[in-house]
């Protein structure tokens, strides 16, 4: 029998919201004895230290002033990523992914929003200042990429409370409690098994809705771990006050009115600049620094209660290990291990570190001692061992090389986004020196692989190889390198028309190239009657289906098959299929 251990660092990520990224998210609504209205929400996440506040005074182009929150860059602050925000007439929305994808209700008679998706949600929070008219927009429009498993969780100072899903909606106007499962299917609260849910439910009823319930509310369904409670939000809707908290500590809060807030001006503030005090951020700063003693001895003088350790160690180690492979955290990563013993992850980028701080012998051990505790997982040390000991597998199939930075200590590939995956795991594939700087061989299966180099904890790419712009059909971009394996070098523009049975369906592509589907978000647009179109680009062979209520039922072509393949053509070719039935 094969033992379950925890995998966290090779976790692909699938955005399940519009473009946005929540996995967990525990959002609650309510409305106390003064008739004050109540929000508060836990962004749940793998933990980064990439996230802004967002300040949008009013202008022009928007009724109202408001803030946003977004992660990774500022400009996530005013598209489709927006993670939630609050605005001068006292309305604010937060997401929750959902667990399925599901056909979003009526859809063939909702039409695209005029300025396309990215205005949608910075739309809302300029110009609206009701849950019913955020309701009625959704009644009009709909994302034409994604918003389709997750729901948007609505307030206003009015006490209008509601979800908006793909599936419907639901109102109240006294209490509102969402987390991962679609309120609008499963409205039985009494019978889900999400222990987020269940948990805030028993304080919201038992307690007073106030500032001090929800405060207990997000601390008490906060998670930890690989996927962490990053920050906490809590709003008073009427009197414009905002409450937050970072990184697990409920201790330290920095609160501020909207209205001073918005006089800042239009900026983005990242909230490590407004916990300056949190351990965490203090510790990330100390590494930012290169001052990795600092930064250890920080956390052994400083960091003393274990509920607090629970949050900071996965924090400081999955972020550092998943952005910059920064072995400046080795004493960090240390400890952690001593706390999750069960991460697999966490061991093999132990021995790795050690390999590249010079000691093998140590490496070794660590790799013995994985072998011990995990012997379902004995190819993976085996794989890395291979490497400390031999440095240039020749039977392997695809050579990464960086020219130059002789003088580094460390080089590791890094697994950019619509990437397939690395073997064995994401970002711990580490390069070896050689004469001209450093490379590695890899046996990769077939697939597209995207990626950067990490040197000395630094991201960087080599004007030497070749630098790709990629843009998906959600059109995010990144800038990276790419090698593809049973694929194409080149892609080609290729326009599909599809004809469906019915002139209401509604329907979506999947396929074999992560770059160019994202997962079944893609809506084809309708271009009248039975027909609907996409223009994509690929490499080949491209395969594909189409899908339709919530990807569930694929369609079935003429030729009897599910999915088309096309292994030749010439650039900007044109392919039509009929579907004669959903399967």
């Amino acid at each position: 029998m094969t033992t379950n251990y925890k995998r966290t660092l090779r976790t692909i990520f699938i955005f399940t919201l519009i473009f946005h990224k929540s996995i967990a998210c525990s959002i609650f609504s309510g409305i106390d004895k003064y008739n004050n209205v109540w929000f508060g929400n836990n962004e749940d996440f793998a933990f980064s230290f990439k996230n802004y506040i967002n300040i949008f005074p009013k202008s022009s182009q928007n009724k109202y002033g408001y803030f946003t929150f977004s992660r990774d860059t500022p400009e996530n602050g005013n598209n489709a990523f927006i993670a939630g925000g609050l605005n001068e007439a006292g309305l604010a929305f937060d997401f929750n992914s959902t667990e399925n994808i599901f056909p979003v209700k009526n859809m063939y008679r909702k039409v695209a929003f005029p300025q396309g998706d990215n205005a949608i949600l910075p739309y809302i929070l300029g110009n609206l200042s009701t849950t019913q008219e955020v309701i009625d927009f959704f009644e009009k429009y709909w994302f034409q990429f994604g918003f389709r498993s997750s729901q948007m969780h609505v307030a206003d100072k009015y006490g209008n409370l509601a979800i908006i899903s793909p599936n419907g909606v639901i109102k109240n106007n006294q209490m509102l409690i969402s987390t991962n499962f679609d309120l609008c299917v499963n409205n039985n609260n009494n019978n889900n098994d999400c222990w987020r849910y269940n948990k805030a439910n028993d304080i919201l009823k038992n307690n007073e809705i106030n500032y001090d319930s929800m405060v207990l509310a997000c601390s008490q369904t906060a998670e930890k771990g690989a996927n962490t409670t990053v920050y906490s939000s809590i709003y008073n809707l009427n009197k414009k006050e905002i409450t937050l908290f970072f990184a697990g500590d409920y201790k330290n809060k920095y609160k501020i009115s909207l209205k001073k807030l918005l006089k800042k001006g239009r900026k983005s503030i990242t909230l490590t600049n407004l916990f300056k005090k949190n351990n965490t951020s203090i510790i990330h700063q100390y590494i930012e620094s290169n001052n990795s003693t600092a930064a250890i001895q920080h956390y052994f003088k400083n960091v003393k209660d274990n509920k607090e350790k629970d949050f900071l160690l996965p924090n400081v180690v999955y972020y550092y290990t998943r952005e910059t492979n920064n072995f400046l955290i080795y004493d960090f990563l240390k400890e952690l291990q001593k706390n999750y013993a069960e991460d697999i992850d966490i061991w093999l980028l132990k021995a790795i570190y050690e390999y590249q701080k010079g000691e093998e012998s140590l490496a070794l051990s660590t790799l013995i001692e994985f072998e011990n505790k995990f012997p379902d997982y004995k190819y993976f040390s085996e794989e890395i061992r291979t490497k400390f000991q031999d440095k240039n597998n020749t039977n392997e199939v695809s050579n990464f090389k960086l020219k130059g930075y002789h003088n580094a200590k460390s080089v590791f590939l890094k697994y950019k986004p619509f990437s397939s995956s690395f073997h064995p795991i994401n970002n711990i594939v580490f390069l070896q020196k050689s004469n001209e700087g450093w490379s590695t061989n890899l046996k990769l299966e077939k697939g597209i692989y995207n990626y950067s180099f990490i040197v000395d904890g630094e991201e960087i790419l080599d004007n030497s190889i070749e630098i790709y712009d990629i843009q998906n059909l959600i059109r995010q971009k990144i800038k990276c390198h790419q090698k593809t394996v049973g694929f194409t070098k080149e892609q080609n523009k290729i326009k599909l028309t599809i004809q469906v049975p019915n002139e209401e369906d509604v329907v979506y592509i999947t396929g074999n190239q992560e770059a160019a589907f994202q997962a079944p978000l893609i809506m084809l647009q309708n271009i009248g009657g039975k027909k609907r179109e996409i223009e994509i680009n690929a490499h080949l062979p491209l395969e594909f289906s189409i899908v339709t209520g919530g990807a569930v039922k694929k369609g079935q072509f003429e030729n009897n098959k599910e999915v088309i393949k096309i292994d030749t053509i010439s650039d900007h070719e044109s392919f039509s299929y009929k579907i004669i039935k959903w399967n």
